[in-house]
């Protein structure tokens, strides 16, 4: 029942504060976001990079259904700073025009779209390398499968992420538990800073 400019948003607020102090130290020029449901976290976005008066970036934001007409789209701050990709995040055509937009610039990436840990292991690959130095690909809801709060599922954010690390990605990412200093997070073990 949470919302962000009356828009539907389902994030943690404390995750939410981190993000935007990400943001604040990053300066991104683009952030990357899969899953973008009703649009709340992309506006939210949008509303940080303004309010930071970072007025030439961007968010982009992909999801296979489009439901940002609900509120968000027609939104000001969505008309000027958000781009919406309908499709898979991990269509080899998506990633490629991307990647593309935002080569050799700053940008922090956010997962949080198919939580199967396949799917998340392929996000982890293909967006990784877009992450500049020093930023980060913040991998949501690792507690799915990672505290665990629903086991059920099975393997997931969590398991892409351990895997990912363990085959090779820990050379250009590092896992930084500094964010999360408060605690309650969807995010535990999945900030991964670029070296």
């Amino acid at each position: 029942s949470m919302r962000f400019h009356n828009v539907k948003i389902i994030k943690n607020p404390l995750d939410l504060w981190m993000l935007q102090q990400i943001a604040f130290e990053v300066r991104p020029d683009f952030v990357i976001e899969t899953g973008t449901w009703y649009g709340g976290s992309a506006l939210y976005w949008a509303h940080t990079l303004n309010g930071m008066g970072l007025e030439n970036a961007r968010v982009l934001t992909i999801d296979v259904q489009d439901l940002t007409n609900e509120g968000a789209s027609s939104h000001p701050l969505w008309k000027k700073y958000v781009e919406f990709f309908h499709g898979s995040s991990t269509d080899p055509k998506i990633v490629s025009k991307i990647a593309q937009r935002v080569r050799n610039q700053r940008v922090i990436v956010n997962l949080d779209s198919d939580h199967s840990m396949p799917h998340v292991l392929q996000e982890l690959r293909m967006y990784g390398p877009l992450v500049s130095p020093g930023s980060y690909i913040a991998v949501e809801d690792t507690h799915l499968d990672g505290v665990p709060t629903h086991p059920e599922q099975g393997p997931g954010p969590m398991a892409a992420v351990v895997r990912f690390l363990a085959e090779g990605g820990s050379k250009d990412f590092e896992q930084d538990f500094t964010r999360e200093a408060m605690v309650m997070t969807s995010y535990p073990g999945g900030f991964l800073r670029r070296k």
